[in-house]
């Protein structure tokens, strides 16, 4: 219910609730990981990118209950 209520947070434009939502996905060590996997070399973690990552694993998911 958490994941479901940071997802909504998001939709309603709290886009600080992505970081929530890595983490009740991922757990913090995956989702440091994950941070550190799309961090540019200047050493930015781009929203754009961890957003689609969120929207990528969720479909994953999905196929993967089917």
């Amino acid at each position: 219910m958490e994941l479901i209520d940071a997802l909504a947070d998001i939709d309603d434009g709290n886009l600080l609730a992505v970081s929530k939502v890595l983490t009740l996905l991922l757990g913090p060590e995956q989702k440091k990981k994950m941070y550190d996997f799309v961090r540019t070399e200047d050493g930015i973690v781009s929203a754009q990118t961890v957003s689609e990552m969120i929207v990528e694993i969720l479909a994953t998911k999905k196929e993967t209950k089917n």
